[in-house]
């Protein structure tokens, strides 16, 4: 549209500058921007100079295409900050920070981990839960840091890693003076988005009946609003039944896909 005004009677020439497409889906089908490109013009906080309205000429074509891919930059920037936020409070110990599934020396079963479901995990899978047992040494925290690094890219899923006689030790100690108390403790492992516990059946205690009667709490809030949990052991699934008890251990085998995502990890030991 020309923008026309009258001054003294006469009428002045329109300035280029205010002219708009009709909006910005429906650019005019010919250049209007007089050399300039686009209109629109302002500074963001972060002194980056974004346009409105790019003109369909070559210059505005190209402007609109710079700007654009810096947008898209930004993005990607972003992201990947969100990204290395959520996984250093993640509380992955330094050894294994740095685990991917793409490194993995346990090929088969990274690859079993990601395309669980027939499809790439970037388009369609999102983070479930995994046992993983087997003997010392074979990779089972690696793997399991891996795909939960896996699940914080892909879907910035807020992760929480403990070994469980951490936990458990983290539990004990609410009944000292002074710290966080028993149920904000538990509450804070029912409600991580992704759980990993690691080294499950490794804690030792006389209180067997208390620890299962914690542990069955976290897991079987879990369970119960689907949130994924990816477990470790060196015992299989009947094993830590003997010392967590099967209400326990049934809900593991459920929650991990019943049965179908519980891998036995064979191998050498990666330690030696």
């Amino acid at each position: 549209r020309w923008v026309r005004v009258r001054k003294m009677g006469e009428e002045v020439v329109p300035n280029l500058e205010i002219v708009r497409p009709l909006t910005s889906d429906q650019p005019l089908s010919e250049c209007w921007c007089d050399g300039k490109g686009a209109t629109g013009l302002s500074v963001t906080q972060q002194g980056q100079k974004v346009f409105d309205h790019f003109c369909v000429c070559d210059l505005g074509t190209q402007m609109k295409k710079t700007q654009d891919d810096a947008n898209a930059v930004r993005r990607l920037v972003g992201r990947g900050n969100m990204v290395d936020r959520l996984w250093e409070r993640a509380s992955v110990p330094r050894r294994f920070v740095d685990m991917r599934l793409e490194n993995s020396p346990n090929t088969e079963y990274a690859l079993r981990m990601v395309y669980s479901t027939g499809e790439p995990y970037q388009e369609a899978q999102e983070p479930d839960s995994w046992f993983l047992h087997g003997a010392v040494g074979v990779g089972k925290t690696c793997l399991a840091v891996g795909y939960a690094y896996e699940m914080v890219q892909a879907h910035l899923t807020p992760t929480r890693f403990v070994t469980l006689p951490a936990m458990m030790s983290e539990i004990r100690s609410c009944y000292d003076d002074g710290g966080p108390s028993e149920r904000e403790v538990l509450r804070y492992y029912k409600e991580a988005e992704l759980l990993i516990v690691d080294d499950m059946g490794a804690e030792h205690t006389s209180s067997s009946n208390w620890l299962s009667d914690r542990l069955y709490q976290i897991l079987g809030d879990r369970h119960d609003q689907l949130r994924p949990t990816v477990m470790t052991s060196n015992l299989s699934i009947s094993e830590l039944g003997d010392i967590y008890g099967e209400r326990i251990t049934s809900r593991i085998n459920e929650m991990c896909n019943n049965g179908n995502n519980v891998l036995h990890m064979q191998g050498r030991n990666l330690r030696e």
